[in-house]
């Protein structure tokens, strides 16, 4: 798959591509990572309060993700092929659709969430906190979901800049409120975590509305008929079901995915406060390694998407695995605080001296986390633009719930390891998935070089066949 001639060019195809969606997710993952920054300089106790009730939204987030992640497949293959009346379809009925999830998603995260809290061996204290926090949290899914289908459509068409622009703006949004709510500034009430949800709530409803009124006023986005009244239901609807369709087996794999790393912060919960605070940490540096990662797994998922809008299927093994390269020389670059200066990376996120030397012995292994969270990342990214997403969802699955899950609570609880036996199982789980991704894409490569040129096999394409309103337009790309 790397070709070295023209890894060069290649790489800054990519890299041109995935810097501004890395910093438009960078920027987006600050509003997660200053919440754990900020609620962290004021008590272990409350940064715990975050880590339990934040791990159980999220999973309710990454299913809702994971039902929309075909927005930006869809949208980067019907531009590719200068469809782009077709990407605005996609657009709009992704964005009620995302609205319709987020609210059930939303309800039902906080009900589970409060009976999961209550059912488990954990302090009063931890599940009043936690459930405090995440009753407020919910609050924000449906606008994080709106805003997830407008940062994919964004990317779906190359422009990720304007996503990195409202982003930046969420970011300055949450950083106020926190500012005066977590600790209690200029006369507001002192709500520590419950302050931080606050803020990332106000801020997400604010992103969506900012993000709606740009695509929809923008007259750069004209050609992507993208005002809410030129859809009828009938192709609302298709679309919709288009959607769902694509992105079930990703919700059920997000879902499943996020439930391991929730269990893993429960499991870190009945550790104690402090140990659940510790995991937080690990959870923002995981968190900052994302951005990098989604960026450029996004861009390697968006040149793909392109490649079979464009009939070109026989340049993509030779594209992901360039981009795959390229992932990992960024991220070996980016985990080298972890190993040289782990007591500072450690005091950025809280000012608890017991949290930092619990920590700072186990930084090296999150370097590997992330290495293994690159290669799955990628590929998963990439099979999935081939529309290839069952067998890839169900490798993850058994990656997480067949060794990442069993083999941390073996480690924790039954060998006494603790915090480190979380994080082994951790690093052994996602290096799993990862290397059995890779083969699976091993597997697809071979069938993409067997095609003859400007022929594409009808499984790689994500849509539905089009009907006449979705003829091609022969015009010049925005």
């Amino acid at each position: 798959m790397f070709n070295p001639p023209n890894w060069l060019k290649d790489a800054k195809v990519t890299l041109a591509l995935a810097w501004p969606i890395a910093l438009a997710h960078g920027t987006n993952v600050m509003t997660a990572v200053l919440d754990t920054v900020m609620v962290g300089h004021t008590t272990a106790n409350e940064l715990a309060y975050l880590s339990l009730g934040r791990g159980l939204a999220y999973i309710a987030i990454t299913i809702c993700f994971g039902l929309l992640s075909g927005v930006m497949v869809k949208v980067s293959q019907a531009n590719g092929a200068k469809n782009y009346p077709l990407a605005g379809q996609y657009w709009r009925s992704g964005l009620v659709l995302g609205l319709c999830v987020g609210t059930l998603g939303a309800l039902l995260a906080f009900l589970a969430g409060s009976v999961i809290l209550q059912t488990l061996s954990l302090s009063p204290a931890l599940i009043k906190g936690a459930v405090a926090f995440l009753a407020v949290r919910v609050c924000g899914i449906p606008a994080m979901i709106g805003v997830y289908t407008c940062t994919g459509f964004l990317e779906g068409i190359k422009r990720p800049k304007q996503v990195m622009t409202v982003v930046l703006c969420m970011v300055g949004i949450n950083m106020g409120i926190n500012y005066l709510l977590i600790g209690g500034n200029l006369g507001f009430p002192a709500l520590g975590a419950t302050g931080a949800a606050v803020g990332t709530t106000v801020a997400e409803w604010c992103s969506l509305l900012i993000f709606t009124t740009l695509l929809r006023k923008g007259k750069r986005f004209a050609l992507f008929e993208l005002s809410p009244f030129k859809q009828s239901f009938q192709t609302l609807k298709a679309r919709a079901l288009d959607l769902l369709r694509f992105g079930l087996p990703f919700a059920f794999s997000n879902g499943l995915e996020m439930g391991a790393f929730a269990t893993l912060g429960l499991m870190a919960g009945r550790l104690g406060a402090l140990n659940s605070a510790t995991h937080e940490v690990f959870w923002s540096i995981n968190l900052v390694g994302f951005a990098l990662i989604i960026g450029l797994s996004s861009a390697t998922a968006v040149r793909v998407g392109n490649a079979i809008g464009a009939k070109e299927t026989a340049i993509i093994p030779n594209l992901v695995g360039n981009s795959l390269l390229i992932a990992c020389l960024a991220m070996g670059l980016v985990s080298l605080p972890l190993f040289l200066l782990p007591v500072g990376v450690m005091h950025i996120f809280t000012t608890s001296s017991v949290v930092v030397g619990m920590g700072m012995g186990l930084l090296p292994f999150m370097a590997f986390v992330l290495l293994g969270d690159t290669l799955q990342f990628t590929l998963m990214a990439s099979l999935r633009a081939c529309n290839d997403q069952w067998k890839a969802s169900a490798l993850q699955i058994l990656g997480f719930w067949v060794v990442l899950v069993p083999l941390a609570y073996y480690l924790t609880f039954q060998q006494h390891w603790g915090l480190k036996g979380l994080m082994v199982g951790w690093m052994a789980g996602v290096f799993c998935v990862g290397i059995s991704l890779g083969l699976r894409f091993l597997r697809l490569a071979a069938k993409l070089k067997a095609l003859p040129t400007g022929f594409i096999d009808e499984s790689f394409i994500a849509t539905d066949p089009l009907p006449l309103e979705d003829s091609l337009i022969a015009c010049q790309e925005p």
